[in-house]
């Protein structure tokens, strides 16, 4: 009788103090991902490369071959810029199909 009464004991003290215990929180379930887009962009090769800087003029340049010279480094530049931006657009495009963000 002693080692029934002994046992409830325990038992009922095992009880409080699981009760105590602190319970996990329950977190909601991670979303599935039920589809995956690749973006499939082809950037053209002709935008791959910019027209190539022309070289330094040399130190005996006269006055008369800087105005051309310098037209052509604005304009390899100006090329540059006008490939990146036709490729800004063609990703921007692609984003705005796949839904994506900006």
């Amino acid at each position: 009788m002693r080692r029934i009464l002994l046992l409830l004991c325990l038992l009922a003290v095992a009880l409080g103090l699981a009760a105590c215990h602190p319970h996990p929180e329950l977190t909601a379930p991670a979303p599935v991902i039920r589809r995956v887009e690749v973006l499939g962009v082809r950037v053209p090769q002709r935008l791959r490369h910019c027209r190539p800087e022309p070289e330094p003029l040399p130190d005996d340049a006269t006055v008369s071959d800087i105005a051309p010279h310098h037209v052509d480094v604005a304009a390899a530049g100006q090329d540059c810029r006008t490939k990146l931006g036709a490729v800004d657009r063609l990703l921007t495009a692609a984003e705005r199909r796949a839904g994506g963000h900006r």
